[in-house]
């Protein structure tokens, strides 16, 4: 692939996370019990009222560690054909952390893999905190988990 055509698909990226992050935040101001009596629940995902799925899964927001990498606060959204995972980064340890990859591997229910995505963590001083985000077409949105390893 060669390098605008990478360029044109962050960019694509970056704004469809933009614009799942508005549509979770505009809905999150609305009444709470409205918004379950208006949106069809999955078993770790809610379809808001425009249709985008947004995984309701708690143990995608807890903290998992690899080296001196924490992920933490993941999240999923899907949009018509696009699904969007995001998550914050950090850099645990006590010096700079060198652009590495990692394997994120998507647990259904029954521990199973839906799915293996290989990220690229760019090189983070130690204690900084980023969040990733990354676009693909597979429906990952009713995740109940997911592990980090060496890919």
């Amino acid at each position: 692939m060669n390098k605008s055509k990478i360029v044109l698909l962050a960019v694509v990226v970056v704004i469809v996370a933009l614009i799942v992050v508005i549509v979770i935040v505009a809905n999150g101001g609305k009444n709470e019990e409205n918004n379950v009596q208006n949106n069809e629940v999955e078993n770790y995902s809610t379809v808001l009222d425009d249709g985008t799925k947004v995984n309701t899964s708690e143990k995608l927001k807890e903290a998992k560690m690899y080296g001196n990498i924490q992920i933490s606060n993941m999240r999923i959204a899907k949009q018509e054909e696009m699904t969007v995972i995001m998550a914050d980064i950090q850099n645990t340890g006590e010096s700079v952390l060198a652009r590495q990859k990692v394997k994120i591997t998507m647990l259904d229910e029954n521990g199973e893999t839906i799915t293996e995505i290989t990220p690229e963590i760019r090189e983070l001083q130690s204690g900084e905190v980023y969040t990733f985000s990354a676009g693909m077409t597979e429906d990952v949105v009713n995740a109940k988990d997911y592990t980090i390893g060496e890919p």
